[in-house]
């Protein structure tokens, strides 16, 4: 069976370019995205449409109901991280957890804090410096914690060099 993807937060950047990575492996594809409008423009192609809020988990669940992933590529402004990063996740993984769905998760580096001047790898510790950093390091512990068990998650933080090599290592 083909996976069905639900990609929250297509409009942006980083969810563009997960939307064409799928639609190159020929997956099936929802956006999600506040306006209809701009999903309708920027994606004139073979997807569906869900407009939704991000910070209501039901119209998540709504736009998600055949999808078996879903790529949270979602951001809050940088001056709100702080009060609506955690409940944009919250949504997130609460949605997925109804839906039965798997979670790829894309962030960025803050948790990690200043650079040691080593390479940066999955084991490395996380060392916030900000208050951004460590919000960054509570949604870690948010999206693995015991209330999410079910649902498999895959956690990937920036930079990397090329966001469509991720579609197939994850699917």
């Amino acid at each position: 069976m083909k996976p069905h993807v639900l990609i929250v937060g297509a409009t942006g950047g980083t969810g563009a370019a997960i939307v064409a990575a799928c639609l190159a492996r020929d997956l099936s594809v929802t956006v999600f995205g506040r306006s209809l409008t701009k999903l309708k423009a920027q994606f004139p192609v073979s997807v569906a449409y869900a407009q939704g809020d991000v910070f209501d988990s039901a119209s998540i669940v709504a736009a998600g109901q055949n999808s078996n992933l879903v790529f949270q590529c979602a951001a809050v402004p940088y001056h709100e991280t702080v009060s609506r990063q955690l409940p944009l996740a919250e949504s997130v993984m609460t949605a997925a957890q109804q839906i039965g769905a798997r979670v790829v998760y894309i962030d960025g580096i803050y948790a990690y804090g200043a650079s040691t001047g080593q390479p940066m790898t999955e084991s490395a510790p996380m060392r916030p410096i900000s208050k951004k950093g460590q919000i960054k390091a509570q949604l870690t512990q948010l999206l693995f914690n015991e209330r999410f068990s079910a649902v498999p998650t895959c956690l990937i933080r920036y930079p990397i060099t090329s966001v469509r090599a991720l579609v197939p290592a994850v699917i």
